[in-house]
């Protein structure tokens, strides 16, 4: 089976994004994390609406605690929110943010359609994004 084009660029694309920083580089800088706080909460970090969802990046409390969140999102600074975040998206994917995930704030759509499908090319992703969010 020959890979699309399009593929191959997202793919290449895509592991520029991800390649592991160099030393002393944070993390965060892998994602646009105030994008998705300013498409999930308007980028209020101390979001708390009443809506079941907590912080800049609307967290469940179960959420942020079963990945090493301590207290309420909304009372955790941009730093500790991101760092939860960076386990969320190791483990659950850009689609633990339903709203604002499965789009560019966080991949390219290439990518996404590729994650979300069948293709040979689905696996070597995931595998790249798990090293990469891992190192």
């Amino acid at each position: 089976m020959s890979v699309p084009k399009a593929a191959v660029l997202a793919l290449l694309s895509w592991a520029f994004v991800i390649a592991p920083p160099a030393a002393g580089t944070a993390r965060a800088d892998t994602v646009n994390w105030d994008a998705v706080a300013q498409c999930e909460s308007n980028g209020d970090w101390s979001a708390d609406t009443g809506n079941g969802f907590y912080g800049g990046l609307q967290f469940k409390q179960s959420t942020w605690d079963e990945n090493g969140g301590l207290g309420s999102p909304a009372a955790a600074s941009r730093d500790e929110q991101i760092a939860v975040a960076e386990r969320v998206l190791a483990t659950q994917g850009p689609e633990a943010w339903p709203k604002c995930g499965p789009n560019q704030a966080l991949f390219p759509v290439e990518v996404i359609n590729i994650l979300r499908s069948g293709h040979p090319v689905r696996s070597t992703l995931h595998t790249l994004w798990s090293k990469a969010v891992h190192h």
